[in-house]
């Protein structure tokens, strides 16, 4: 007798990706590409920030394309892949959101949504 097979499910990483998906939707590609260089050449001539927390956050800029505007990688991925601490990572976001480089959306069930933005 032939098992039936079963739909995968959808991973709990795969759910969230798409409802995130659903609320930045994709940006138009030109601008959204000459906005990244302006934010990349910003953020590397920040010299508030020590070189690892300009690294930490660059590696954050660096998920974001203009299909998808926005980074939601965990906190001990980016720490495992810069190598460096979650406070290192804490201080340069909160300084890129305080002067305006970046938007960070703290959501209820836990993790953050990064996006960058050029301070008007």
């Amino acid at each position: 007798m032939p098992s039936k097979i079963q739909p995968a499910k959808a991973s709990f990483y795969s759910r969230r990706f798409d409802e995130i998906s659903e609320r930045y939707p994709p940006e138009d590609v030109r601008a959204f590409l000459t906005m990244q260089r302006r934010w990349l050449r910003k953020v590397t001539q920040m010299r508030h920030l020590p070189p690892i927390q300009r690294c930490a956050v660059l590696f954050i800029g660096s998920f974001m394309t203009p299909s998808k505007p926005f980074c939601f990688a965990g906190m001990a991925y980016i720490c495992d892949h810069v190598g460096c601490e979650r406070t290192t990572v804490n201080r340069a976001v909160g300084q890129l959101e305080k002067d305006g480089f970046m938007k960070v959306d703290r959501l209820k069930r836990g993790g953050n949504v990064y996006r960058i933005c050029i301070p008007t």
